[in-house]
């Protein structure tokens, strides 16, 4: 992956902590320990109890009164937590958080509920980290009281925002709370990473990267036996562009009916009197699926993929690669997981609307690709040094419980290496 090109530039800035994004999945021991054997005795006072094992119940036991963290002054409690893992707020930041919300699985949910717990604590430590660079309260106040007349004039005035705030969950007072930790946090983020002056008035942080290490980062990748890391200089491999008619098996009735479409559907595209988007907006059911008549273009691996994930075998990818532009398939059974079960769900019509040619690497000289390296290299930096920054601010502030603290460290460290195993809590 491109990530771990990047991951080497990062290490000039000499961080140990650039953690990859978390995961939620099922607990794992962490990879490359070793526990203790007799001939191997334990030196030093015993490791911690594995955050991972925990639950928001069992740390709920052991601080009480609902409370789950703490971290400075402040208490994160269990409800909050909760609520946070069945909004939307963390989704971008914590892989496969979406899924686990939609899960019946007790161990994945509470997975996810950690992982929100710890992506709590951190925005918990960035608000830590701005108000400890000595801002004037009386100038963050000022921020604050000139949003809120901001959303009273877009609202209609005080009373419908106060509305406006009580359909969200929020009241005057407590939006002023999210909003300066909001502010807090954003503050001390642009001034660790050079976006914007710090405390001092003056930006702190050198922000350019020099051509010599774009040029570096270029030959890497182009020489890259990655296919998905040479795509990010341009390099694309031939790749089909597919139509297609899905038609369901329960709302046609069963497999018979739907064939009878199918076939239908096939000769009159064949023969020039339909195209495929007016057969798929007369004939897909369930409705939901007209959109998807026309598929993104997929390189020969991913047809492979598609034809062994959903159709259950070979045979669609042998049709597409032998294909010429224009043709129309017999129909195909699609499968689908229902109940933990692969089962039949559709029959689906495909064409082949256009085959796109292989094209190479664009050449580094290009303005476009200097100017996305340089992004994407200064995207690293960015990471490596909110990561060493965060690390600081959790190591001189009081954290509760202590395993949480020293997970998340563990979690952001090993983050850095790029031969880890990409599970570190981000």
């Amino acid at each position: 992956m491109a990530a771990n090109h990047l991951a080497a530039l990062a290490l000039a800035l000499t961080v140990s902590s650039a953690p990859a994004s978390a995961v939620v999945q099922d607990p794992a021991a962490e990879p490359g320990v070793t526990p203790p054997t007799p001939q191997q005795p334990q030196v030093g006072p015993p490791a911690p109890q594995a955050f991972d094992d925990k639950s928001l119940s069992a740390i709920e036991a052991f601080l009480g009164e609902g409370v789950v963290a703490v971290v400075g002054r402040e208490l994160i409690r269990r409800n909050d937590v909760v609520a946070a893992f069945e909004s939307e707020d963390y989704d971008k930041q914590i892989e496969g958080l979406a899924v686990a919300r939609r899960s019946t699985d007790p161990k994945v949910r509470e997975r996810g509920h950690l992982l929100v717990l710890v992506e709590m604590l951190r925005d918990h430590l960035k608000a830590e980290g701005g108000r400890n660079q000595g801002y004037a309260q009386e100038m963050i106040d000022a921020i604050l009281a000139q949003r809120m007349t901001e959303l009273q004039r877009k609202v209609g005035g005080a009373v419908a925002a106060s509305e406006t705030l009580r359909q969200y969950g929020f009241d005057p007072a407590s939006y002023n709370t999210r909003n300066e930790a909001l502010l807090l946090r954003q503050t001390w983020q642009r001034s660790v990473t050079g976006l914007a002056p710090g405390p001092t008035g003056r930006a702190s942080v050198d922000r350019f990267v020099a051509p010599g290490l774009m040029q570096l980062e270029y030959r890497n990748r182009l020489e890259s036996p990655d296919a998905e890391v040479r795509s990010t200089l341009g390099e694309e491999p031939q790749r089909y562009v597919l139509e297609q008619v899905i038609l369901g098996l329960i709302d046609y009735r069963g497999p018979e009916p739907a064939r009878a479409v199918a076939e239908g559907i096939q000769a009159e595209v064949r023969a020039g009197k339909l195209t495929m988007e007016a057969a798929a907006r007369q004939f897909t059911l369930p409705q939901n699926r007209i959109t998807e008549w026309q598929i993104d273009p997929l390189s020969e691996a991913q047809v492979q993929a598609l034809s062994r994930g959903r159709y259950d075998g070979t045979q669609l990818a042998e049709w597409v690669l032998s294909a010429s532009p224009g043709d129309v398939s017999e129909p195909f059974m699609l499968k689908l997981v229902d109940n933990g079960v692969l089962k039949p769900a559709a029959l689906v019509v495909f064409r082949l609307a256009e085959v796109l040619a292989s094209r190479g690497a664009a050449p580094f000289g290009e303005t476009a690709v200097q100017a996305r390296l340089g992004t994407e290299i200064q995207k690293a930096w960015d990471d490596a040094r909110t990561e060493r920054t965060l690390v600081d601010l959790l190591e001189a502030t009081y954290v509760l419980p202590l395993d949480l603290r020293s997970n998340l460290l563990r979690g952001a460290r090993r983050g850095a290496n790029p031969a880890a195993d990409g599970q570190g809590l981000r």
